[in-house]
This record gives structure tokens, C-alpha cells and sequence, in this order.
């Protein structure tokens, strides 16, 4: 069997039948309850991303399809993308309110100025970049529910597994797992 590595950043790639990966790397800054500068981000050091083109590519895919939206930085819908720092003393804020959009449209089927009628279903949105943050939550709109997950930092040994099973035609995520796989 032959395994490669593909970069998934904006882009969308078929992992299985009717199952796609939409990928989207790097990091916005980081703001303080004043909107004051905790750290920069990058490649984005001001404002957000640009995430038309892979919202782009995700009108293409079939109808019923399901999508993993796998992203560096967290959106902001996520509770993992607010922290405490104690050093600091203050709450860090560093979602990223275009990823948000990114979920939300997905959940809802339309991106502007495309009308996307094709029914898509999110089973789990993976993000990385907020170290301290380890878990799931789901997150439930009018238009659909996700589950967010994030395993913490690689760096600290920490990891995450997740399975999807195919029911009724469309993937859903059935486990999860964060453990730490030791010392690195």
C-alpha cells in the first residue's frame, strides 16, 4: 500500500466515498478583551483570512456529501478558541471569525455569491493552534450541528482519534478519543 502525505491547506480532497477533507493553515492574531494585541498571527498579522477560493471548491463537490473542515486556528464559535492566560492575567481571544463562516455556510449550504442547494453534512471540524485547549463541543445552529475538536499541543505528547461510520448515506462521527501518548 502506498502512503503519502498531502497538504490539504485550501484545498479540498476526496478521503473516502461521498467523505472530503477542506483544509485551511496558518493563524490570525491573537487580541485581549480590548482588542488589544496578545500575539501576532501568520501569516495573517492583521485582519482575517481569505477563504473564498476553498469556499469555492466545496460548491463543487456532490450532492450529499459530508465535509471534515480541518483548519490551524479555531473559529471563534469554538470555546477552545478563547483562553486564560495566568502570567497575563486576561482571556486571549484567537478564533477567527472567516472560519466561522466557513462552518456556518457549510452547515447552511450557501456561499455567496453562489447558491449551493446541495445538502452538506459537517461531522466534525478539527482545529489545532489554542495549545491549552483540549476537548470537543458541539456546536448546533438553525441550519445544522457540528462537533469541534481539538486534541491540544503535539508538543505536550497530546493527540486525539475520532471515527466516522456511514449511516443512511452520510458520515457521522460515532467516537472520539484525547490521550497523551507520553514523552516525545
Amino acid at each position: 500500500m502506498k502512503k503519502e502525505i498531502v497538504n490539504v491547506h485550501n484545498r479540498v480532497i476526496r478521503i473516502a466515498e461521498d467523505l472530503y477533507v477542506a483544509g485551511f493553515g496558518g493563524s490570525v492574531s491573537a487580541l485581549d478583551i480590548k482588542k488589544q494585541l496578545v500575539w501576532k498571527g501568520y501569516p495573517v498579522a492583521k485582519g482575517d483570512f481569505n477563504v473564498s477560493q476553498l469556499q469555492k471548491s466545496i460548491t463543487k463537490l456532490p450532492k450529499n456529501s459530508s465535509l471534515i473542515i480541518m483548519t490551524h486556528n479555531p473559529p471563534t464559535i469554538a470555546p477552545t478558541s478563547v483562553l486564560y492566560s495566568s502570567k497575563l492575567n486576561k482571556k486571549i481571544f484567537a478564533g477567527s471569525k472567516k472560519l466561522d463562516s466557513l462552518v456556518t455556510k457549510a452547515l447552511q449550504h450557501v456561499f455567496l455569491p453562489f447558491v449551493y442547494a446541495i445538502q452538506m453534512n459537517v461531522p466534525v471540524v478539527l482545529h489545532g493552534h489554542c495549545h491549552y485547549a483540549i476537548g470537543s463541543n458541539l456546536y448546533i445552529s438553525k441550519f445544522g450541528q457540528t462537533k469541534i475538536l481539538t486534541a491540544g499541543a503535539f508538543k505536550n505528547s497530546d493527540a486525539a482519534t475520532f471515527s466516522l461510520v456511514r449511516v443512511d448515506g452520510k458520515w457521522e462521527l460515532v467516537s472520539q478519543t484525547l490521550f497523551n501518548v507520553g514523552v516525545l
